[in-house]
């Protein structure tokens, strides 16, 4: 990939050749696009992503941008008028598979602040987006299930037409107090949304044949799944003990089974007999009120029965990844990415063992089918957080983040430095093993702000999206992209890889 001149406007002339140079002497493995998207306001993050099976890219998210780009016909071409500046409206837009022009873009949301967290697009062209909402008048259809508390956050659920320009369906679920997604959800067959999240509402709807009718305490997950006409709840659960309960990541197995995880202080959080670990290790350090033990799971394809059940970690603070921290293989092992503030176990021959002291470690973990063992672990090389995980047929991990210095790149890595400031994101792929780093590469500019992925979403011709926000001036931009340069503190992006490294992935570097 070139870069533009234009968009690296800090960088001499001469820093720009020799970093071209040095890619051409390195078998790169390059973006073939990389667009940023939003407008002038303080803060634009694209939180969720997604490929159609044309190769159309779905960016979703958040933004504070009175002229955040949307496009003319769709259902809401403009922030909402009570909206500040300080406040957040979701965003959903759809862009060409060259990421160079817009099909159509539009605000969602209503006064108050609203986030759209998960993206998903149906064989029809339906648009679901999913995330949480402060709006009193965030948008409502007739005939949907609309549960809502004026005390905090509530989840929604929204199907678009597939031109935008109106809304099937709004649902909205809570209880008398808060609830929040992370944007997990899945489509099953049958058209039912499948959303995970947490509550601190102790009457969050549940169904009669609930796995968990009674709220634990503190907070709780909860699962449920959503008619297909949004107009009820065909199940719903709590998901925790009496403490602090969160839960992030949902994935749908090719048999139908869902996958759940999240973090953990309840040393009663339901487990089953023969999991990897029965009991709850503990929560010393860490960040306050954040980490514990990782609990993970697995349901049947209704949810009303669980399959195993375990928690995952030591005697120190351990977390999920909060932002799409799950995914299943084709084997179905459950893939995880977290943080631990002590060391959780590591398998034979694993990329890295050894944790460093007085900072947090990221690591990835397998899981098997059953819950019983651990098929392989490792620690990363990344100074930061991870978010954003998928795998592919051959069940190679691929997982994001951000990082500061010191992530180890490989030999073809499209930005093998640190760009500077706060945070770059960056891509890296493991083997299914966890045994080698088969390509890790930055992907940011010299900005003081953080700049982190979000989303991964492998598309159905091996395209690898990828989502998140930068507050770099000179983030790397292709020439032609859709937005060039950053409008404001903040915008969002999205970059795609091109199938050559799905596919090719570790022939080289």
């Amino acid at each position: 990939m070139a870069i533009s001149a234009q968009s690296r406007p800090a960088l001499a002339a001469g820093a720009i050749a020799a970093l071209l140079l040095a890619a051409a002497c390195r078998e790169v493995e390059s973006p073939e696009v990389v667009t940023l998207i939003g407008g002038s306001g303080t803060t634009d993050l694209a939180q969720a992503c997604f490929v159609d099976s044309a190769g159309f890219l779905y960016l979703a998210g958040n933004t504070g941008s009175d002229d955040f780009p949307t496009t003319p016909g769709v259902l809401q071409p403009a922030h909402h008028p009570e909206a500040s500046k300080s406040r957040q409206d979701g965003f959903v837009a759809k862009l060409t598979p060259d990421g160079r022009s817009l099909v159509w873009s539009t605000y969602l949301g209503g006064s108050g602040r609203d986030h759209v967290m998960g993206l998903r697009v149906d064989a029809e062209g339906h648009v679901y987006a999913v995330g949480w909402t402060l709006s009193p008048d965030f948008p409502a259809t007739p005939g949907a299930l609309h549960r809502s508390s004026p005390a905090g956050a509530d989840i929604f659920v929204a199907k678009l037409a597939p031109d935008a320009s109106q809304l099937e369906y709004v649902a909205r679920v809570d209880g008398s107090a808060w609830a929040e997604t992370r944007g997990s959800f899945e489509l099953d067959p049958e058209g039912r949304v499948w959303v995970l999240g947490a509550t601190t509402s102790s009457d969050f709807p549940t169904t009669e044949d609930a796995l968990q009718r009674v709220y634990g305490g503190v907070n709780d997950g909860v699962l449920f799944a959503l008619s297909p006409d949004g107009a009820r709840l065909e199940y719903s659960t709590f998901l925790g003990g009496a403490e602090h309960d969160t839960a992030f990541g949902l994935a749908r197995h090719a048999d139908g089974t869902l996958y759940a995880a999240g973090w953990t202080r309840s040393p009663d959080f339901p487990v089953t007999p023969g999991a990897v670990q029965e009991r709850f290790a503990g929560a010393e350090g860490g960040v306050p009120n954040w980490g514990g033990d990782v609990w993970l799971a697995r349901f049947s394809a209704d949810g009303r029965r669980r399959l195993f059940s375990t928690f995952f970690g030591g005697p120190a603070s351990d977390a999920s990844a909060g932002n799409q921290p799950l995914a299943v293989s084709p084997e179905g092992n459950a893939v995880l990415i977290g943080r631990t503030w002590g060391r959780v176990p590591t398998t034979a021959g694993a990329f890295r063992s050894e944790p460093e002291a007085d900072t947090p470690n990221p690591f990835v973990l397998v899981l098997a089918p059953d819950g019983s063992r651990v098929v392989a672990s490792t620690l990363t090389s990344s100074r930061g957080e991870m978010s954003g995980l998928a795998v592919d047929g051959a069940g190679r991990v691929y997982h994001a983040g951000r990082s500061g210095p010191g992530l180890v790149t490989t030999r073809n890595a499209f930005q093998p430095e640190f760009g500077g400031g706060g945070t770059d994101t960056f891509l890296s792929i493991f083997s299914p093993d966890l045994t080698t780093l088969l390509y890790s590469s930055y992907l940011g500019g010299s900005g003081d702000a953080q700049e982190s992925t979000r989303c991964l979403w492998l598309g159905p011709r091996g395209q690898l999206l990828m989502s998140g926000d930068s507050g770099s001036r000179d983030f790397p931009t292709t020439p032609g992209a859709f937005q060039e340069r950053n409008a404001g503190r903040t915008s969002g992006f999205g970059a795609v890889w091109p199938p050559s490294l799905t596919a090719g992935v570790g022939e080289r570097g």
